[in-house]
């Protein structure tokens, strides 16, 4: 009998202040940094991320609907639903991610990337960015198109740029990328883009999304069809966003709901003061 589909036998991993036990059907997370202890049904596991030890600790994530995955080691330390490994842990961490990808498999989950082909999804530039991603979208929300590129961002003060993925969903567009602690994401509602260019130089692809006082741009696309990705966009420029509720009222409940989204990645440790300014500064000029 296979045992971890049958999710009957308790799996305990040891973390470093932290911990992970499943018993009966139930995963139970504790972390002391995080001052965190929470307990939720196999069932609302969506995706679990980890980091195999090497010459620094690794640690295992579980993502669940209402908590994305930390970005990099340096922001898992402070996530709620993360185990820092202890030593010699890894086979008992191993134990639980074999356990936990059948448990998905299963569940009755309705992946927001289930109409990207799965060449793009399994893209090494593309499948490490999906997690992150997901945490940033609403819980009904899909992916309909998807490509990977660069995008400009700065480290330390100093312009750079930084890989990451462009999302054209049901609603919006969506620029999301990591860093080496937290994440660089930005969005923009059809309703508001004003026009879309396209081009392609030698190194790839690259499109920019414009509406009257802002912008979205990838460039060095080769992963995903820029063309269809912008004729979906351009399609649906400047028209309202139907999943939306026609109230003024729902619409501030989004915006509190997403603000309330960036307190708990800042109070994780996910988002520093300034990342959490920044994204907030974006959300409110949306």
């Amino acid at each position: 009998m296979d045992e971890v589909a049958q999710a009957t036998d308790p799996i305990t991993v040891r973390g470093y202040r932290s911990g992970l036990e499943v018993v009966d059907g139930e995963v139970h997370i504790w972390n002391k940094a995080a001052k965190s202890d929470v307990r939720f049904a196999i069932t609302e596991i969506v995706t679990v991320t980890w980091k195999k030890p090497g010459f620094a600790r690794g640690y295992v994530a579980v993502q669940t609907p209402d908590c994305p995955p930390p970005a990099g080691m340096l922001a898992a330390a402070n996530h709620p639903q993360t185990v820092v490994l202890a030593l010699g842990e890894w086979k008992n961490a191993a134990r639980f991610i074999r356990a936990a990808k059948k448990w998905v498999a299963g569940n009755d989950h309705v992946s927001p990337f289930a109409g990207i082909d799965a060449t793009i999804r399994k893209d090494k530039r593309v499948r490490d960015k999906l997690p992150g991603l997901r945490g940033m979208l609403d819980p009904d929300e899909a992916v309909e198109a998807l490509l990977a590129g660069t995008y400009d961002s700065d480290m330390f003060g100093q312009d750079t740029i930084r890989s990451g993925v462009l999302a054209a969903t049901d609603r919006r567009v969506v620029l999301y990328g990591t860093r080496t602690s937290g994440y660089d994401s930005e969005s923009i509602r059809y309703e508001r883009i004003s026009s879309v260019e396209a081009g392609r130089t030698m190194t790839g692809g690259k499109v920019t999304v414009h509406t009257s006082n802002d912008k979205l741009a990838m460039s060095m696309i080769n992963v995903g069809d820029t063309e269809a990705f912008v004729a979906l966009v351009r399609s649906r420029a400047g028209r309202p966003d139907d999943s939306a509720s026609a109230t003024p009222a729902a619409d501030s409940g989004g915006l509190a709901d997403e603000l309330a989204k960036l307190g708990e990645l800042h109070e994780s440790g996910v988002l520093d003061a300034d990342e959490f300014a920044a994204a907030k500064a974006r959300l409110l000029q949306q």
